[in-house]
């Protein structure tokens, strides 16, 4: 009997050995192998010293960067698009333009190098160093290893787990080239040393986003990019202008932000700049703060009150209406 057990238990081995090499890996998704590889991704930039007389700062306001080599597993048109993008995110808080010229001598020179490429942080292929920023702070080339399969992802697709992120690495490169240094703080950090791929537990890619430490950082440097524009008294019980005005804390009771929904979105820069409403109404961002007015005949009857309504509730009253004062914000919707 136990001859026939072992004999069996042998046999079963190898079947399912033989099987096992008739499986060609490419039929599988890449997403049930995308926590099988360990990885160990980091940015390579060394601890910034800042430049003579330039307090780890640009001195100016608007900034030129020069794409001076494409990536050998990303379109041009990604890259480009990613780099873009990332900017845009920075300079929705603070007050920097960026400007892409075809000129070598551009304020932050972009590109794909690998291994040696002359400078003191050569690459080492595939997993280590991703990415880093040469230089001074604030350093002035960014270089992405080309060994790295990137991809820019767009919201709601697959990042396979073999690709690294474009998007939130140039984020952090983009950091450096402003003149931050590395914030391990928080594992979301975008200027964490270590990157964090940026999937949800489906694998769905999770669009990245500055963070409060990234946010305070870089405001540190070059303050605030524009002031809140007020907009008008919203009047609670007619026409409404924003769709859904809501309370911030009620939204992260029930969701986790996510740039997905623009929404949710606007809640969370509503949220980081003291603000307690939020709303949005054709891809625009309005935040909230309670008015503390007294009754006013007058104010009751401006028209600035009527112009723009809401609906609302547990807010201070404008007159003997509820009422809230919004305004726009300075962030921009993709």
């Amino acid at each position: 009997m136990k001859i026939f057990i072992v004999l069996n238990l042998f046999l079963f081995a190898l079947l399912f050995e033989k099987i096992s090499a008739c499986i060609d890996r490419d039929w599988i998704p890449d997403r049930l192998f995308s926590n099988i590889k360990p990885k160990n991704l980091h940015c390579g930039s060394k601890d910034f010293t800042p430049k003579p007389g330039s307090n780890g700062k640009w001195s100016k306001n608007n900034l030129t960067y020069y794409i001076g080599s494409n990536s050998s597993s990303m379109s041009e048109d990604d890259a480009r698009h990613g780099i873009r993008v990332a900017f845009n995110y920075w300079s929705a808080v603070v007050p920097l333009t960026f400007i892409e010229v075809d000129n070598e001598m551009a304020d932050i020179w972009i590109g794909f190098r690998k291994g040696e490429h002359g400078d003191d942080l050569p690459f080492d292929g595939t997993d280590g160093q991703i990415a880093h920023c040469s230089g001074q702070m604030p350093c002035t080339a960014i270089h992405f290893d080309d060994d790295e399969k990137w991809r820019y992802v767009e919201m709601g697709k697959w990042l396979s787990g073999d690709m690294v992120d474009f998007f939130s690495v140039a984020m952090h490169q983009i950091g450096h080239a402003l003149g931050l240094g590395h914030h391990d703080g928080h594992v979301t950090n975008i200027m964490n040393s270590r990157y964090r791929r940026p999937t949800n537990k489906d694998e769905i890619y999770d669009w990245v986003n500055l963070k409060p430490d990234d946010i305070k950082a870089v405001k540190e440097l070059y303050g605030i990019s524009t002031e809140y524009s007020y907009l008008a008294c919203f009047i609670e019980g007619e026409d409404s202008l924003l769709n859904s005005t809501m309370q911030i804390r009620e939204v992260y009771t029930e969701y986790e932000y996510n740039q997905e929904d623009n929404v949710f979105y606007c809640a969370h820069i509503c949220s980081r700049d003291g603000y307690r409403y939020a709303g949005v109404e054709t891809g625009k961002c309005y935040c909230g703060k309670e008015l503390n007015l007294e009754y006013s005949e007058n104010f009751y009857n401006e028209t600035t009150c009527y112009e723009h309504l809401c609906s609302t509730d547990n807010i201070e009253f404008c007159g003997k209406t509820r009422a809230l004062a919004v305004y726009t914000t300075p962030e921009k919707f993709n």
